[in-house]
């Protein structure tokens, strides 16, 4: 994300850094329901881990 926004013409955070922001993300949301980093993953291979959970689940 970082990378991302430094090649960015214009400003899309404002106050605080993405850093901030996803260290705030992590530690004050919830963990419910199904969560998955998919930040390494195809699209594929994100649908297939999906997948594979919900067999898990309901099978």
């Amino acid at each position: 994300m970082k990378e991302r926004e430094e090649k960015r013409a214009k400003t899309g955070y404002t106050g605080f850094s993405p850093e901030a922001l996803y260290d705030a993300f992590l530690a004050e949301t919830p963990r419910v329901g199904f969560w998955l980093d998919n930040t390494s993953l195809s699209p594929a291979q994100a649908a297939d881990a999906i997948l594979r959970r919900c067999a898990g689940v309901n099978g």
